[in-house]
C-alpha cells in the first residue's frame, strides 16, 4: 500500500531517488531521477566511473565483458553509501582485467 500525504512537502516513504517534493492545497509533486552512470573516463589502465547518489541508498558497480544477463559480477570494493552527492569509483587495472573491453552498470541494494 502506498500512502501519500497530499498538500504537504513531506517525503513519501515509497519514492526512491527523490530530487524534489513540493505541496500545497490538494496537490503534491515529487520528482525522482533515474540511477545512472553520469561520467566515464580512462586514466592509464584504470576506468573512472561517476554517478549521482541519493540519501538512504546503497550502490555498487557491476561489470561484464558481455551484455548477457548472467555474466555480471560485482566489483570488489565498489559499494558506496549514498549521500546525495556525486560519487566516483576508480576500477583499478580495468583495461588489463577486461582485455580492453568491458560494460558497467549500477546496482541499488
Amino acid at each position: 500500500m502506498r500512502t501519500f500525504i497530499f498538500g504537504t512537502n513531506q517525503r513519501p516513504y515509497c519514492l526512491k531517488n527523490l530530487v524534489f517534493v513540493e505541496g500545497g492545497g490538494y496537490t503534491s509533486w515529487a520528482i525522482t531521477a533515474p540511477v545512472q552512470i553520469t561520467s566515464f573516463s580512462i586514466s592509464g589502465t584504470d576506468a573512472i566511473i561517476g554517478f549521482r547518489t541519493f540519501a538512504e541508498q546503497t550502490y555498487s558497480i557491476e561489470t561484464s565483458t558481455t551484455l548477457e544477463a548472467l555474466d555480471w559480477a560485482n566489483i570488489a570494493g565498489s559499494t558506496v553509501q549514498g549521500d546525495g552527492l556525486d560519487s566516483y569509483y576508480t576500477h583499478t587495472n580495468a583495461l588489463v582485467e577486461s582485455a580492453g573491453h568491458a560494460f558497467y552498470r549500477m546496482k541499488i541494494h
